[in-house]
């Protein structure tokens, strides 16, 4: 089995905005289609939504890197690029006019129903999503020069002195620094 799943999103006349492009918030929507599709193909029976065994999203991180347009195929290519004892995070690229527009990872976390608390994920679960597990630079996430980073002060950022370029690698390199937060 693949670790990259990679599927063909539809682009809806009404996720765009004022500004001709689709509204971030519609963004996130087109994730979840992309994360779904991926689960259930890994997952099969296991990765379809059940309210006896949740898996919920506790942390979303999105970095908008260009417009996406209505009419042009907007592809998405999802991975696990990690796996804990009772989370995973996904990792998603969606590519449009042959450019990444999106990179974003969730973390998903195996609920128990009666407690409301984490619980450790099934074993078989876990055994397909180790095996799935994959580095993000692997599967063709855009390594960030640290000369990039190092060029680009928070200064820049504020006063628009910085490109989306910039913004995703200063991003970029502030998750890494600090573990990304994540459960």
């Amino acid at each position: 089995m693949n670790a990259v799943h990679r599927t063909v999103l539809p682009v809806r006349w009404s996720d765009q905005d004022l500004n001709r492009h689709v509204n971030n918030a519609r963004v996130v929507t087109l994730l979840e289609e992309a994360r779904i599709s991926a689960i259930a193909h890994w997952l099969g029976q296991d990765g379809i939504p059940d309210p006896a065994r949740p898996r919920v999203v506790v942390s979303l991180d999105l970095d908008y890197l260009r417009p996406i347009d209505h009419g042009p195929e907007l592809r998405a290519r999802v991975w696990v690029s990690r796996v804990g004892r009772s989370s995973y995070t996904v990792a998603y690229e969606l590519v449009q006019h042959g450019e990444v527009a999106v990179r974003a990872r969730t973390v998903l976390v195996q609920m128990d129903p009666a407690t409301g608390r984490s619980t450790a994920l099934p074993a078989d679960v876990r055994a397909v999503l180790e095996n799935l597990a994959a580095e993000d630079a692997a599967v063709g996430e855009a390594a960030v020069g640290d000369a990039a980073v190092e060029n680009t002060t928070t200064e820049d950022l504020t006063t628009g002195d910085a490109t989306t370029e910039d913004v995703a690698a200063v991003s970029a390199a502030a998750r890494a620094e600090t573990g990304g937060g994540r459960a």
